[in-house]
Order: structure tokens, then sequence, then C-alpha cells
């Protein structure tokens, strides 16, 4: 259960690594809690989109749970020796779709690049961490 609370005791920590365990539990339950504030959002069936097409309980969830999970993805991709930085694959062509809506093949191009940076990232994430200290620290399996 370490695993689901670590990542609020380290919600600001961009150092040292994560096992695949810490991460992906923790991501899970992130999921879990947007789609049940979505759920409540829409409980009455008069959603008010606040921003993002969020609701104001939904829009209040993935703020809360923001920098816990960018810090968290960064240690798990420190682990398999790469910088945090990739995580920004999310969320850089989220901001050109955003940036490009109006004009449909700007907006469709960027939808794609959404798609592609997800599954990179993904992947990226699933890798098995070093076995050995990196430059990022001591392997946490052995901590």
């Amino acid at each position: 259960m370490n695993y689901l609370f670590d990542p609020f005791r380290k919600y600001a920590d961009f150092n040292g690594r994560a096992r695949r365990s810490e991460f992906w539990s923790f991501a899970a339950m992130f999921v879990l809690v947007l789609l049940a504030a979505n759920y409540v959002d829409a409980y009455d069936g008069n959603r008010i989109p606040v921003a993002a097409g969020m609701g104001v309980l939904e829009l209040s969830a993935s703020l809360l749970l923001l920098l816990p999970f960018l810090s968290a993805g960064a240690r798990r991709l420190h682990d398999t020796n790469r910088s945090g930085w990739w995580m920004m694959l999310l969320y850089l062509p989220y901001l050109c779709w955003i940036a490009g809506r109006g004009n449909e093949t700007a907006e469709l191009v960027s939808l794609g690049g959404v798609f592609v940076g997800f599954v990179a990232l993904m992947i990226l994430l699933a890798l098995p961490g070093d076995p050995m200290e990196n430059r990022f620290g001591p392997n946490p399996r052995g901590l």
C-alpha cells in the first residue's frame, strides 16, 4: 500500500527513481479518481464544463493529482535511465492541439501527436528499470 501513497509523500520530488509498481499503482488510482469525479460531475445530467470540458470536481481532482503524477512519472523514467522531461510527450501535442483549434488540419495532426506521444510514453514507463545504480541514483528495489 505504500506504493499508492509514496507519490503523495514525494509530490514535488523529481529526483531519484521509482519502481514500476509505485508508478502504475498511482496511475491506476489517478484514473479511477478522475473517472469517479467525472461521474459525480455528470450525475444529475447538468454537467457544467468549467475548463477543458471538465466539471468542477474533475478539474479539481486532475489539478490536485497533476504534480504527484508528473513527479512519479519522472522518477519512473529515471529508473530506466531516461530524463523526466520525456513526460512532456503527453502534454506538448495536447498544447499544440489547443493552439490549433479552429484549424481542422492542425487539430487532426496534433491529435495524432497526442496518440503517438501517449503510446510512446506508456512504453517507456513500462520498461524495466536499470538493475544497477544509474545517474539518477541507486536501484529502488534494493532500498
